[in-house]
């Protein structure tokens, strides 16, 4: 699943246009586009839910009315498109609400070396309602230091979520100077949720760091924090 584009090849035959509805107070429906590119019917299935996160910021899913969408079936004929319309029972007001649209294909048994096999796709559109006053506010809590890797915690305490694009843990010198760079991919952190990063030190150049930056690149902004390193603590 690629969430960072506006379209998205789900299966090989059929695809999603766009990947992810953005509503509000004033837009509270939003539609999709199903296009099948293959040359055999394929059928689908819609489920909504309710995303959440956990303590640990692992997503979790329940059911929920609030999101209303239309069809809940439909089969997508060879080279057509269908149209599924999506929207919002009750607005946000205070903090942004999230769901995932699940588009699943319902298998049809294809021949394999003369067994049956049946290959089932879903795909999960992101679906976010923005509350009255959205305000994104991140934060990196306290580094755990160990004499192997670092672990901290990504927090946000906004009212909307963000998609963390990279995560970079950078170490220098007693001049400043970068000695290394490691970088880790993110995922989307919800309003109000946390996760936590376990992330390594590099061989290469640590034993001569004395401090220890964290940087957080998102799609709604910037932040980071930075740390002393206790000598000794980090050896190549």
């Amino acid at each position: 699943m690629t969430d960072g584009i506006s379209t998205a090849q789900a299966a090989g035959s059929w695809r999603v246009v766009p990947i992810r509805l953005d509503l509000d107070q004033k837009s509270r429906s939003g539609s999709i586009t199903l296009h099948n590119e293959g040359d055999a019917p394929v059928n689908l299935q819609m489920r909504a839910v309710q995303w959440k996160q956990d303590a640990q910021g692992k997503d979790q899913y329940e059911e929920s009315a609030e999101l209303v969408y239309f069809p809940k079936i439909l089969t997508l004929p060879p080279g057509e498109s269908r149209v599924l319309r999506s929207g919002i029972n009750i607005p946000a007001t205070s903090q942004e609400k999230t769901f995932r649209l699940f588009i699943e294909e319902l298998p049809a048994p294809r021949q394999s070396e003369g067994a049956a096999v049946a290959i089932a796709v879903r795909f999960g559109v992101p679906v976010f309602v923005a509350p009255l006053k959205p305000e994104m506010r991140g934060e990196v809590g306290a580094l755990t230091l160990k004499s192997d890797g670092v672990e901290l915690p990504v927090r946000n305490l906004g009212n909307v979520h963000f998609r963390i694009q990279a995560l970079y843990l950078v170490g220098r010198d007693e001049a400043g100077v970068e000695l290394f760079r490691q970088k880790t991919d993110g995922w989307y952190l919800l309003a109000q949720a946390e996760r936590l990063y376990s992330l390594p030190f590099p061989p290469e150049g640590c034993g001569k760091a004395v401090t220890l930056e964290v940087l957080i690149n998102t799609d709604k902004g910037n932040f980071s924090t930075k740390e002393k390193l206790p000598a000794g603590l980090c050896r190549p």
